[in-house]
């Protein structure tokens, strides 16, 4: 299976050129537009973004398009993946193996799933335990409990504030670009008529 791998990091893509992937280097939206004119729907995309706006963008694209992809994060454990709304999120340094695998065969445990009172907490996860606990009416007790069972969840490299603020946004943005932005969004992607 060939997949697509679009990065705004340099270093990453020449990492990644091989015969079974397709590497695009991409610092813009425009330079995704011109990426989605010529893009093959049926090979998966792998979203290896580190510019959160420009991640949302085209996790958008992706969601209007109806395109697999799979999202690579820098603060995860070496081949960890987790998936949230159908959304899988992997490690930026899995293997080529790897990724391959989580996109043909991904199987989660149900006990890995974050419950729906965890997926009300990861927006505040990286807080303490204090104001998550002041401002979602818990004890300080439950919202540790969760925050500790949310960081296993995410396959966190790294549990301090600074990494769980990256993972939240990176979650958020995938979910709630998509929600707020769809219609300016799709005006965007659609492609632009010439004026005779």
């Amino acid at each position: 299976m060939k997949f697509d791998v679009l990065s705004d990091n340099y270093y990453y893509c020449e990492g990644m050129k091989s015969a079974q992937n397709t590497v695009h280097y991409i610092l813009t939206p425009e330079d995704v537009d011109k990426f989605y004119i010529r893009f093959v729907h049926n090979n998966p995309l792998i979203i290896a973004v580190e510019n959160m706006y420009l991640r949302g963008y085209i996790i958008e694209i992706c969601r209007l398009m109806k395109s697999q992809y799979i999202v690579l994060l820098e603060d995860m454990v070496k081949n960890g993946w987790f998936e949230i709304d159908n959304v899988i999120y992997s490690a930026m340094d899995s293997s080529q193996h790897h990724i391959r695998k989580v996109i043909t065969s991904p199987v989660m445990n149900k006990n890995e799933r974050l419950t729906p009172r965890e997926r009300d907490i990861l927006p505040h996860v990286h807080l303490s335990n204090t104001t998550i606990a002041t401002k979602l009416n818990l004890s300080q007790k439950t919202a540790s409990g969760y925050k500790i069972v949310i960081k296993r969840k995410l396959k966190m490299k790294f549990y301090n504030s600074l990494a769980l603020t990256r993972m939240k946004n990176a979650i958020m943005c995938s979910d709630t670009t998509a929600k707020n932005n769809s219609l300016t969004r799709r005006q965007k992607v659609e492609p632009r008529q010439k004026h005779v």
